[in-house]
């Protein structure tokens, strides 16, 4: 049988309240001479393809600022809990990206490790334990010829889950004609075949089933994350869900724009099993 999962890799964290680091190794620096006709090539400005997806559990939106850029790269559009974007950003080594939230700011990513290259990155943020600073998770997808998932878990609770994806329906199906069927580890990168798949997050205490559907075609990078932040004692917050995200976009038909912001496409359903 074909399996639906091609290979894996671990995606690496950090634990700090600010920071979380993409390990890479820099990129040695280009000179450049100081006549006006200069001998060695200038590169154009390295853009990075940064998928961001807004864990932090909040009734207001959030906003994300390029400090060095003195840039808004959310524009006109905060962006709401639950929702992911993709835009494209030149990061460099030591680059912060601040938070903010109803005028106020949450929390500031470091940006360390990245290489002179266009990369697709993912960056979540998501309140730390039960209080307004955020912390972040972080993942730099491989440079494969393959689809990729990353499926990442930023939810603060009791709540046990668990993440599969499968075949939907009229896709693709096994030697006996059943949907195929498999696991996701949470804060691991999958590669998959291409397809369109359900994915499905089961909660091992209540049953109840948050479900999503992709379209997975070649290359593509795609987004699979556990939110939510709940206060079992009080029984308040935002319960467990899955958000599913696709990169709508690729380097070489969407670099023509600096900071290019597309809408993300979340479909999801919930019910309840008895």
């Amino acid at each position: 049988m074909r399996g639906l999962i091609t290979g894996m890799c671990l995606v690496y964290f950090c634990g700090t309240s600010e920071t979380t680091q993409i390990n890479r190794v820099a990129a040695p620096g280009t000179g450049r001479s100081q006549g006006k006709v200069s001998i060695l090539h200038v590169p154009a400005p390295v853009l990075q393809n940064l998928i961001v997806c807004n864990g932090y559990a909040w009734s207001e939106p959030i906003d994300i600022f390029h400090t060095r850029m003195s840039q808004k790269l959310t524009a006109n559009r905060p962006l709401p809990y639950k929702e992911c974007r993709e835009m494209l950003v030149p990061l460099h080594e030591h680059d912060q990206l601040e938070f903010h939230t109803h005028q106020m700011s949450v929390g500031i990513f470091h940006v360390r490790g990245i290489l002179h290259k266009n990369l697709s990155l993912l960056l979540i943020p998501h309140r730390r334990h039960h209080t307004l600073k955020a912390s972040f998770a972080s993942h730099a997808f491989a440079d494969l010829p393959s689809a990729q998932i990353a499926v990442i878990d930023v939810y603060n609770g009791r709540d046990h889950s668990s993440v599969q994806i499968m075949d939907d329906e009229g896709s693709a199906k096994n030697e006996k004609n059943t949907p195929r069927s498999e696991k996701l580890r949470f804060n691991s990168a999958v590669a998959v075949t291409p397809g369109r798949y359900k994915v499905m997050l089961t909660s091992t205490n209540s049953g109840n089933i948050t479900s999503g559907r992709l379209s997975v075609p070649k290359m593509s990078k795609c987004v699979a994350v556990r939110m939510g932040d709940e206060d079992h004692v009080n029984k308040t917050g935002y319960p467990a869900e899955l958000v599913l995200f696709q990169q709508a976009s690729t380097f070489s038909s969407a670099t023509r724009v600096l900071f290019g912001l597309l809408p993300a496409m979340i479909v999801l359903t919930s019910t309840l099993v008895d």
